[in-house]
């Protein structure tokens, strides 16, 4: 009995030993699913915004050929209608050359030619102008003027008509007044002349005409829109008057209330005290617009006041946008506005809340500043170093893959002396920290780092990267640390699953051409490489020739 007693006990212990096994491997089990749950909602995203790009490219290539026929169908009129013009061009042309060949043919025997006639004949009396309508007529000087003589009736040699043409011409050489057929040298029209204009030149006014007065830089509205609804335009800088219903309104708000722009606002008015209308106008700051009926009276009452005075106040404002609807809408932006304005200057930590926020939107607009001059630089250096102009080295020209050489403070006068800590971001790769220090040492080569005016380039030094950076969009798989993807793959494998890789060819390419720029090697150094690949210690500060071009994680 006692050895069945103890069988049945190693029986249940190994049972038990079983059953905590089979929990653990059901463990293991559920978080693999958790994490195959999660790497599907990733790739569920994923398809999602490829799907809507998919559809954004779909439109565009859509849209892109319906404009590709519109202008195929714009190219064919006004291809008809140049062919039209030259054949109605030449057409005119044929027709001026007949006219000529006409005037230039001798003429029939017995008959005059047209220049040898005298003014007074009555072929001219409709077609020459009147002397009181005409230019005066140069007069004739008396050797070259010969008048006709009276035919003798005795019989003389018949003479060719060119002879007889040209012996009434020089008779009549120099008329008293403008002849209808006025001399030119004539050359032959030939449709297939060189000389022919190809295209056709829009018509020009004649000179005696002021140029019509040019219309770039308007914009253009047709003759429907009404007057009131054009832009108007500043002057020049020094214009302060409103030129848009926004503006009006903020000025109208400190009008109404009877206080000085940019003063200090009113107390609040209490809710349920009346107001008379000769009063100005007075808000109750602790309320909104809708929690107060005392604040909604005073908006009905701005809005009449503001429609009813504006063509005299603000006659720059179009009329349009004063009787528009929204400018219910925009009166409310104006009080929310206004209000913060009250709730700063009687509580001071609104004030330093409102001064915090202002400071870190100028310590974002400096360090997007530094960033996109650092692109700028070395792009200009890209330009200039020969091989480095590789489309493989395309997805490293990005700001986000730029540091924007920021510190945990940036105030000037307390930091003046002190260097300013660069932080660089850690996922960058041997080889890209090789390829951005070989494009600042190109860059500092054409920029002069000397102190200009004011306080100068601060001194720099490196600092510790920024573990949570990740790369973005659009990076290749060579510019992203190996040694930074396996420890992510340990830490966090769902946000290195949310990587989007560039898609080209660059990690199979030859690299044998940029040997300065070294091989990616599994074993990477976390440290600071220089262009050679020569370890480079943290702290070295950077601010002469030789830092700089030592520390191109620093200078990124």
């Amino acid at each position: 009995m006692e050895k069945r007693i103890g069988a049945m006990d190693e029986q249940s212990k190994r049972a038990e030993e079983r059953c905590a096994r089979l929990e653990e491997h059901a463990t293991g089990l559920q978080e693999k699913n958790d994490r195959l749950e999660a790497r599907n909602v990733v790739l569920e995203d994923r398809c999602s915004r490829a799907e809507g790009r998919l559809s954004t490219v779909e439109a565009r290539a859509q849209s892109a050929e319906e404009t590709a026929r519109r202008v195929e169908v714009l190219a064919g009129e006004a291809q008809t209608e140049a062919r039209e013009a030259n054949d109605r061009i030449d057409a005119l042309y044929k027709d001026l050359n007949a006219v000529r060949m006409a005037r230039m043919a001798p003429p029939a025997p017995g008959l005059p030619s047209p220049r040898s006639l005298p003014s007074t004949s009555p072929m001219f009396a409709n077609a020459m102008p009147t002397p009181a309508a005409s230019t005066p007529a140069r007069p004739t000087s008396p050797a070259v003027y010969r008048p006709p003589t009276q035919p003798s009736m005795a019989p003389q040699p018949m003479a060719s008509s060119s002879a007889v043409t040209l012996d009434k011409v020089s008779a009549y050489d120099a008329p008293a007044s403008p002849s209808l057929f006025p001399p030119a040298s004539y050359n032959a029209y030939s449709p297939t002349d060189s000389a022919f204009p190809s295209r056709i030149s829009s018509p020009q006014p004649p000179p005696s005409q002021p140029p019509p007065p040019s219309t770039r830089g308007q914009k253009r509205m047709s003759d429907d829109d009404p007057k009131d609804t054009r832009p108007n335009k500043k002057r020049d800088h020094h214009d302060k008057r409103p030129h848009t219903a926004q503006t009006a309104m903020r000025k109208h708000m400190w009008l109404v209330m009877n206080i000085p722009e940019d003063s200090q606002l009113p107390e609040p008015h209490t809710e349920g005290a009346p107001l008379p209308t000769t009063d100005p106008v007075r808000f109750n700051w602790l309320k909104t617009v809708k929690q107060s009926k005392h604040n909604q009276s005073m908006k009905t009452r701005v809005l009449t006041d503001i429609r009813s005075r504006a063509s005299d106040l603000y006659p720059e404002v179009p009329r349009s946008e004063i009787e528009h609807s929204a400018l219910a809408s925009i009166f409310d932006n104006t009080y929310t506005t206004m209000r913060s304005k009250w709730k700063t200057q009687n509580d001071a930590a609104e004030k330093e809340k409102v001064r915090l926020r202002e400071v870190g939107k100028s310590q974002r607009a400096r360090r997007v500043g530094r960033k996109k001059n650092k692109l700028t630089g070395r792009q200009d250096a890209r330009k200039r170093k020969a091989g480095f102009d590789d489309r493989r080295f395309d997805g490293a020209m990005q700001v986000d893959c730029m540091s924007s050489e920021e510190s945990d403070a940036e105030d000037s006068a307390a930091l003046a002396g002190r260097p300013l800590v660069l932080h660089g971001r850690a996922w960058r790769s041997g080889r890209l920290l090789r390829y951005y220090g070989a494009l600042d040492a190109e860059d500092h080569r054409w920029v002069d780092m000397r102190p200009r005016r004011g306080v100068g380039r601060r001194i720099r030094k490196e600092g510790e990267p920024r573990e949570r950076a990740l790369p973005p969009p659009g990076v290749s798989r060579w510019m992203v640390s190996r040694r930074w993807m396996a420890r992510m793959q340990r830490e966090d494998p769902l946000a290195l699953e949310a990587l989007e890789f560039a898609d080209d060819e660059g990690d199979n390419e030859d690299w044998s051409r940029f040997e300065m720029l070294g091989y990616e090697s599994e074993d990477e150094e976390a440290g600071f490489l220089d262009e050679r690949g020569a370890q480079v210690a943290r702290n070295a500060p950077s601010y002469s020739l030789m830092g700089a071009l030592t520390g191109p994680e620093a200078q990124s």
